[in-house]
């Protein structure tokens, strides 16, 4: 899906309102090659990816090709791409907006593997001391639960110790 760099914030203002009413996914037709803010509009949204995965399936034909995105991950890279013009996919003045979120959602696969890389090798070479906190709190034992303790304690072993009894049975003839 690529728009021009002139309806870029409208865009942006768009795919919010649609986060904010609850629409998830979005699907369009490859053979849109320019989308203007109208055609975004009148794009259909949905709340469910199995929905949007549905349409797409049952509009695709042999020549046209339905595509889902996320609305939120559109939106997440647009506004990255205000703060960080270098993720954006341009050819003249139009984004492709479709291959930026894809761009932008690898920079953050990218971002969470050296941060858990890096905590890997922090734990590695830093092993945690144990303390109080990790063996667990300690409290004072009452004498009184003490004393409690060793008879359910005896109780038990008796109970194991004892030889099962016979029972005798009368036979009824």
């Amino acid at each position: 899906m690529t728009i021009s760099e002139y309806d870029y914030l409208l865009t942006i203002d768009y795919l919010k309102r649609t986060l904010d009413k609850g629409k998830r996914y979005l699907a369009y037709g490859d053979w849109i090659t320019l989308c203007t803010l109208e055609d975004l509009k009148s794009l259909p949204t949905f709340r469910t990816n199995y929905d949007a995965t549905e349409y797409c399936f049952e509009n695709t034909t042999d020549r046209d090709f339905v595509v889902q995105l996320s609305v939120e991950w559109i939106y997440k890279a647009m506004l990255e791409g205000i703060k960080d013009p270098t993720i954006l996919v341009r050819k003249g003045n139009l984004i492709n907006v479709e291959m930026t979120a894809f761009y932008y959602a690898d920079k953050v696969e990218n971002e969470l593997t050296k941060i858990e890389k890096k905590e890997i090798s922090n734990e590695k070479n830093n092993p945690k001391e144990k303390t109080l906190e990790h063996v667990g709190h300690f409290e004072k034992e009452n004498p009184v639960s003490q004393q409690k303790d060793k008879q359910n304690k005896s109780l038990s072993d008796q109970k194991k110790n004892r030889k099962p009894e016979r029972k005798r049975r009368r036979f009824r003839l």
